[in-house]
């Protein structure tokens, strides 16, 4: 089964949404794990609703990758993602998702 058909799948079940997310992002990893060979980091907003199992909902989530924008915008689009400026959007009748991933190489010592 495709990645994209996995995103719809979840998204037309009925978990809540905070699971949804949570197995969204898990497709998502394993894409980026699979086609570029580096894991996708929960950050800001989207890390605190997990840490409070939901007690502060956000609709965007926010990944760091340490590669271009330009290389993760083809996964995302080949999941059915679209690119509204700085975000990435996945619409349907069940949800919406708003992903933010800033541009990589972050800074900072790596060692």
């Amino acid at each position: 089964m495709s990645y994209a058909r996995k995103i719809e799948n979840i998204i037309s079940g009925d978990k809540e949404n905070l699971n949804k997310k949570i197995e969204i992002i898990a497709v998502i990893t394993t894409a980026v794990e699979a086609q570029l060979g580096i894991s996708p980091v929960i950050a800001r907003r989207q890390a605190v609703e997990f840490y409070k199992a939901g007690g502060y909902s956000t609709m965007g989530i926010d990944l760091i990758c340490e590669t271009s924008t330009d290389k993760i915008d083809i996964i995302l689009s080949r999941l059915g993602f679209t690119r509204e400026n700085k975000y990435w959007v996945l619409k349907s009748e069940d949800m919406e998702i708003a992903l933010e991933i800033p541009s990589g190489p972050l800074t900072g010592d790596s060692s």
